[in-house]
């Protein structure tokens, strides 16, 4: 069989991606295909929310992007520093999840 995938190639492009390798090793071809473009919308909403930890119960990073787009929301040196001052260990006092071997090596 056949499959198309519709996703980013792997990061740094060493070796072969898992999901062709996996399907290689079953007897299947697969194509990989990149999307096409891929753009943030609510980085204001999250940078607000990652600021107001007593808000919430945890978090859940359900993909490498989710990571992205915490570090992307701490890129300015005062939201930063307020986060090492004070946010984070309000934070790592909280239950944190990851989805993913790929996704749990980007939040260490």
């Amino acid at each position: 069989m056949h499959v198309l995938l519709l996703k980013e190639p792997r990061e740094g492009g060493s070796g072969p991606d898992p999901y062709i390798k996996e399907l290689a090793s079953r007897g299947h071809k697969a194509t990989l295909i990149p999307v096409l473009s891929f753009t943030f919308v609510s980085l204001n909403t999250l940078s607000d929310k990652l600021f107001q930890p007593e808000q919430h119960g945890g978090l859940i990073f359900t993909s490498p992007r989710a990571v992205e787009a915490v570090r992307m929301c701490l890129e300015d040196d005062e939201r930063r520093e307020q986060w090492n001052n004070d946010i984070k260990d309000k934070w790592n006092a909280k239950s944190i999840y990851v989805v993913g071997k790929a996704t749990a090596a980007l939040g260490e």
